[in-house]
């Protein structure tokens, strides 16, 4: 974050340091990880029954229903990174940021005149875009794995694109108050994916084999841990006051 702060006709330069990731690493990161999942989607055998017995039949299509659905979250992970990729380059090559113009007014003695100060407040808009596809894409995955209703995958979709854009929101906002609003919207919305995967999720994937519920309630609770600490790392990092 840099400012400007304006003595009479003198202008001083302030600089404020923000913690980013470096786009370039993360980036690489991401392109090697994408490799790797289609690698990985398209290695999965897709068993093709064409026996008449009825029982070969059936375990052959029992098995490619198995081998296509492992295929599908291959494939659903690699987009999700694909999409990491895009967004992260385009950081890296200073393409994905904003900057927000916030001028406040201090008052000084009166034999001095008041100072104004002008903050540009950096927002990395290419991390929302992001987010409003590669998490709806996590939770589609999670979602299928616990067995969710279509309706049920519906809902936690548009309540995690809210919360997601919301967040971009708040963070386009040049006034404090109306950052909280966002904020509280963004929260309610997070509430209500949390209720999906953490109450119907666990409670539907519990019918499966105990290796599956095992991997989703694990899959899961790290997701939602994730998602909970890194809005307490933006408040804590000053991302939600504006510099007044």
């Amino acid at each position: 974050m840099s400012a400007t702060v304006l003595y009479g006709m003198l202008l001083v330069p302030v600089i404020r340091q923000t913690y980013s990731p470096d786009g370039r690493v993360v980036f690489v990161i991401m392109l090697i990880s994408s490799v790797a999942f289609y690698a990985m989607a398209f290695r999965v055998p897709v068993v093709c029954p064409s026996f008449s017995c009825n029982n070969a039949h059936h375990l052959l299509a029992v098995a490619d229903f198995n081998s296509q659905q492992k295929r599908m979250f291959h494939i659903l992970t690699a987009f999700i990174t694909t999409f990491a990729t895009i967004s992260y380059y385009g950081m890296a090559v200073h393409a994905g940021v904003s900057y927000n113009k916030i001028t406040s007014v201090e008052k000084t003695d009166k034999h001095f005149p008041d100072i104004t100060k002008v903050v540009y407040r950096e927002v990395y808009w290419a991390r929302y875009v992001d987010w409003s596809v590669t998490t709806p894409l996590l939770l589609l995955d999670l979602s299928l794995l616990a067995g969710l209703s279509g309706a049920n995958i519906l809902v936690a979709v548009v309540a995690d694109l809210i919360m997601i854009l919301t967040g971009l929101f708040a963070a386009l906002t040049v006034e404090e108050s109306p950052k909280w609003g966002w904020y509280a919207m963004a929260c309610i919305a997070y509430l209500v994916v949390v209720y999906q995967l953490g109450v119907n999720g666990r409670g539907i994937v519990q019918n499966k084999d105990k290796k599956t519920a095992t991997f989703f309630s694990a899959i899961a609770g790290f997701t939602l841990v994730l998602w909970t600490v890194y809005p307490m790392y933006v408040i804590s990092m000053g991302h939600l006051v504006s510099d007044h």
